[in-house]
């Protein structure tokens, strides 16, 4: 949803940037995303295709905010610094 919101936003959206959505999202729309990927004239299963890379640094939080419930219920949070 955040990636959608993010798109919503722009005035265009690059085929690159939207294949890597694509690809994202095949695991849970499968034929949706492959007949999407079939209109940008991309050949072979989506499944097939090579996954995107990551950089490791990027995904590293250097907070953490624990949230402490009791009964259910939040009773507050607890930040932990890295």
């Amino acid at each position: 949803m955040i990636m959608t919101n993010a798109f919503a936003e722009l005035d265009s959206i690059q085929q690159s940037d939207y294949l890597i959505f694509l690809q994202l999202l095949a695991p849970f729309a499968t034929k949706v995303t492959q007949q999407l990927r079939t209109e940008l004239d991309q050949q072979g299963s989506i499944h097939e295709s090579s996954r995107p890379e990551y950089d490791l640094k990027l995904i590293i939080a250097s907070t953490i905010d624990l949230p402490i419930q009791i009964n259910g219920k939040l009773r507050g949070t607890v930040k932990i610094d890295a």
